[in-house]
């Protein structure tokens, strides 16, 4: 067998093995670590719609029909369907802070990583963990 019909056969063999070594999708896929409410999210209330703005604070706030307080802040949520577990996109929470309706000026939107957390926690379930 001479030398040219030996390279005929490996390249294209050769050509198989790094299309399926190339081809491989596993390193584009990332994992969402799990998000905590009490870890991740409530922090996001504290620091942008709760303590620091004073808009959902507690029984005389000036939104005193959502308060985002540690305490009731997930009994809140829930009870005013603000978040639909598993869909972000049909969840108010979601929607607004998205979208920049909330926080309202003079504060500051959030930034799109906690916009993407909040997104993430919501997909998840909406856990109380």
């Amino acid at each position: 067998m001479s030398n040219k019909r030996k390279y005929i056969k490996v390249i294209p063999a050769i050509a198989l093995m790094i299309a399926g070594m190339t081809s491989c999708k596993h390193d584009s896929f990332t994992v969402t670590p799990q998000i905590s409410f009490s870890g991740d999210i409530l922090p996001v209330f504290r620091a942008s719609c709760a303590i620091n703005s004073n808009c959902h604070l507690g029984a005389n706030n000036t939104n005193k029909y959502t308060d985002l307080t540690d305490s009731v802040a997930y009994k809140t949520l829930n009870n005013k369907q603000l978040v639909l577990a598993g869909i972000p996109s049909a969840s108010l929470l979601y929607v607004q802070v998205n979208n920049k309706i909330m926080p309202k000026v003079p504060y500051s939107p959030l930034t799109a990583d906690k916009i993407t957390l909040i997104y993430n926690w919501i997909e998840q379930g909406a856990k109380n963990n």
